[in-house]
């Protein structure tokens, strides 16, 4: 039963007495009455929307949201603030963010649940801290993204008026202190009067010349000072920055102070609004001192011109105190209009004992001279700096078929502008747009599909002319039209370092034996080739010093595994740390495995030492070999995606030479297809991958498992912690010591997360549609198709019934086309309205290379005369 109905602009939303599930067919109806005025019409009135039986509704959003993407972790700079931020996922209605130090646990107290596509979280250390983002709805969360990020190198900046040694403050006069750097030569420590950053939306740290357009005042020290006193001109608020002066001048600190002119006085002064500004719903207002943040009484009334001589007007008590600034969120109630009046004023409420209203530091409540309706008190009106404004265009980024826009705020997902509206130039020529489903808008993105890739030398353009219908637009109105805006073509960009983990698993006790092998992975964004020997910096404790492991392998791949052996003194109880930038050439060379020229970006942030990965050489080696590390080591080829009947292989490398026995059963180890709650993926299990070679005398042994149809996993293969089993066979050293079994000791090891690099498609492509216009037919599948795998004109058969003659086929003239998830087919005529019966069938080329498959290789079946939809 429907408990309720709500309209907002096209879409209606109906409230059912009862939840569905996954798995239900579930059909609507609509019946309209003439009799009856109550109908659904055009906005302003009109003609009635007409009824309908039997319209099937689209289940797919009863499951969980897909994996965010775009998902970006930054530290604040001063701060032990991390900011958030990720592209907004359909069906999802809340994110959830999680955060542990590397290494760690996560803790109950360390998540959070947010509603936008950002979010601020604070972090107790400055280290290495991973952060995981779920899109949530009603069906549950889905997949985790994961970043990390090392807050190492945020150092603390403490600012203070400066005293003396009596205490009292002395005028115009700031102390800083600060952590010191170790090997820093110098600082420079930059002053400037703070202002208010009312740059709309941005996430930008201000630059010291960025204040009236002014530089900063500077003053250098010795890199052996943790502190330094410097004068301003005036009382009033000042930011400072810390600079580092080493190898990277890198900025590593900033803060904020408040001096006065003389000695500390007693303040009787009520704070004052000085400026304000609103921003759609959002208005801020700007106070002449700080105020106590825990005062948030009384409320604000704002009005806004909503055209001609025309006001309209709210309050809201929905604010947030920081510093000299309140922020206030009108919702629904008020939103300004672009280039419209807007003003403020800030009442409080006489008759109410107990209200907390807005005060400074010194306990002075802002003051409220004038009489409002009802016995409510208030200031003066201010006027608001209306910054509300249309989306605005941000930049583009370009690689292979996709071009993506960017904008500063989301757009509505239901206004779709034709491909004619947007010009593409490749090298100053105009390109054309895919056939179907050219312009895809998500977010605050807007893709656009080329008919052709581009290449890694080409110069790309877009332009937006704004149409008459369907315009891009926000909350505020319709983006206008830009001229060639230049696109960033990521095509053949150099491969950076993604992530920098500890493969290895230790010994029993978790601690690295003597003898026993370090192993750190360093994934890179794409595929690399290694020439030479490139080496990499870890650190035991601090009393043990720093080593270099070397490069172990990887190449041609995006994974590469240096290692390093314990040797006597090696002891750290605190754990292994993999020092941040310590991946050094060596002499050798590590560059794009695309180009074969590209150097890789070195650079990443490091690893604390972690106490899972202790090293103490006194503790003797494991009698037998041990597990060293896993990894997979077959390529799923260019798609990055396992199709139908391709094999997986896991390399489970020991610490000495095995030998196998499968005479009671075959060892086995465990991997999983993707993580729960993915609703694209159609396989959420784990997976027996069996050893299936001879091994005598080896260090490495390989397990296979072969991809069967229901397995698909976009978020790639993961090999489960600890889950190599003996499965009634052996793995003995080649001198016979058996496997320690009892302690299970022998066979643990790390596990490796879910790798997108290792994709898994089982799941041949499946027909949704055949329509025709004119001379075009379009063939849907389910699924992006392979961009060189395309049929010739002879693999289709079009028939068509002309009124009142016999059945007759049409020839395809041209090559097919291959446009997303659909194959284009050019007639040699035109079906016309009259034509009847038109149907199209499919015969599989001879050669393998030519049939219609998905990126991952699965071909699609053959069909025969297919209706086609005129």
């Amino acid at each position: 039963g429907v408990s309720g109905v709500s309209v907002q602009g096209k879409v209606v939303t109906l409230e059912l007495a009862s939840a569905l599930e996954e798995g239900q067919v579930v059909t609507v109806d609509y019946t309209y009455d003439y009799h009856d005025d109550v109908a659904l019409r055009r906005e302003g009135g009109g003609d009635a929307a007409p009824g309908f039986t039997g319209q099937v509704a689209d289940m797919s959003r009863l499951a969980p949201p897909g994996e965010p993407e775009n998902f970006t972790v930054s530290p604040v700079l001063g701060k032990l603030d991390l900011l958030a931020t990720w592209d907004a996922v359909d069906s999802a209605t809340s994110y959830k963010l999680r955060w542990r130090q590397a290494g760690g646990e996560f803790e109950t107290d360390n998540a959070i649940i947010v509603s936008g596509d950002t979010a601020v979280i604070t972090v107790p250390d400055p280290v290495l801290w991973e952060v995981r983002l779920q899109g949530c709805n009603h069906a549950g969360c889905g997949p985790e993204a994961s970043q990390s990020v090392d807050v190492a190198q945020e150092l603390r900046l403490d600012l203070s008026q400066a005293r003396d040694s009596g205490g009292n403050a002395l005028p115009k006069t700031i102390s800083a202190t600060w952590d010191p750097v170790p090997g820093t030569a110098s600082y420079t420590l930059s002053w400037w009067p703070a202002q208010p950053d009312t740059a709309r939306q941005s996430r930008a740290a201000p630059s010291p010349s960025s204040a009236d357009g002014q530089e900063a005042n500077q003053l250098t020290v010795s890199g052996n000072w943790n502190g330094a006193d410097f004068t301003v001109p005036s009382d009033g608020e000042y930011r400072a920055q810390l600079q580092a002066n080493d190898e990277d001048n890198e900025v590593i600190a900033q803060d904020d102070a408040e001096v006065n002119q003389g000695p500390d006085q007693t303040d009787t002064t009520p704070p004052r609004m000085v400026r304000g500004e609103i921003d759609g719903s959002i208005m801020t207002i700007y106070f002449s001192e700080p105020l106590d943040a825990q005062a948030m009484g009384g409320r604000f009334y704002a009005a806004v011109q909503t055209g001609g001589f025309y006001w309209t007007g709210a309050y809201s008590s929905n604010m947030v105190v920081s510093g000299n600034k309140v922020t206030v969120d009108f919702g629904t109630n008020l939103r300004a209009r672009v280039g419209l009046w807007a003003s403020a004023a800030y009442v409080t409420n006489p008759a109410d004992t107990t209200a907390n209203n807005l005060r400074d530091l010194a306990g002075n409540v802002v003051r409220t001279p004038n009489n409002w309706p009802g016995g409510w008190r208030g200031t003066g009106c201010l006027a608001l700096v209306n910054l509300t404004g249309v989306p605005s265009f941000q930049g583009a980024k370009v690689h292979a078929h996709w071009l993506t826009m960017t904008f500063d705020e989301t757009l509505n997902e239901n206004s779709v502008p034709a491909g004619s509206a947007f010009t593409v130039t490749v090298n100053g020529s105009v390109v054309s747009l895919a056939n179907v489903d050219p312009v895809i808008v998500s977010g605050d993105m807007v893709t656009l599909v080329l008919a052709s890739p581009v290449a890694s030398t080409d110069i790309v353009t877009v332009s937006y002319a704004k149409p008459s219908g369907s315009r891009l637009r926000g909350v505020h109105g319709a983006v206008k039209s830009f001229p060639g805006q230049s696109a960033t073509n990521l095509v053949g960009e150099a491969p950076a370092v993604s992530e920098v983990a500890i493969s290895s698993f230790p010994y029993a006790d978790g601690a690295y034996a003597l003898g026993q092998t370090i192993h750190v992975k360093v994934t890179f964004t794409e595929a690399v080739n290694v020439t030479g020997a490139p080496r990499l910096k870890i650190k035991m404790d601090p009393d043990w010093g720093e080593f270099w492991a070397n490069y172990d392998g990887g190449t041609g791949t995006n994974s590469l595994t240096f290692a390093y052996k314990v040797v006597e003194p090696n002891t750290s109880p605190q754990g292994v740390a993999v020092l941040r930038g310590g991946l050094e050439l060596n002499g050798g060379g590590i560059h794009s495995a695309a180009t074969a020229t590209t150097d890789a970006h070195l650079w990443y942030g490091g690893l604390g030492h972690d106490p899972d990965h202790m090293v103490d050489w006194r503790q003797p080696g494991p009698e037998g070999p041990w597990l060293v590390s896993v990894e997979i080591t077959s390529d799923p080829g260019d798609d990055e995606a396992y199709a139908l009947g391709d094999t997986i292989h896991v390399t489970a490398t020991f610490s000495e030479a095995v030998n196998v026995g499968t005479t009671g059963g075959t060892p086995r180890l465990k991997i999983r297809m993707a993580p729960h709650f993915w609703w694209f993926d159609t396989d959420d299990a784990e997976r027996w991958a069996d050893y299936t070679g001879s091994s005598n005398d080896k260090m490495k042994l390989t397990f296979e498992y072969t991809v069967t149809a229901e397995n698909r996993s976009t978020q790639g293969v993961a090999v489960l912690r600890n889950g190599l089993e003996l499965n009634g066979g052996t793995i003995g050293s080649v001198l016979a010591t058996p496997m320690d079994t009892a302690t299970d000791a022998h066979l643990r090891y790390e596990g490796l997360d879910h790798d997108r690099n290792h994709r898994v498609d089982g799941v041949t492509p499946s027909l949704l549609s055949v329509n025709v216009h004119e001379r075009t037919v379009a063939i849907s599948y389910d699924e992006t198709l392979g961009w060189d795998a395309v049929p010739s004109a002879s693999a289709f058969t079009v028939q068509r019934t002309p009124q009142g003659g016999a059945e007759e086929t049409v020839g395809v003239s041209g090559s097919p086309e291959i446009a997303g998830g659909a194959v284009l087919l050019t007639l040699a005529s035109p079906v016309v309205e009259t034509d009847t019966d038109v149907k199209v069938s499919y015969s599989k080329p001879a050669a393998a290379a030519n049939r219609v498959r998905d990126k991952a290789g699965n071909e699609a079946a053959s069909f025969t005369d297919q209706a086609a939809d005129p």
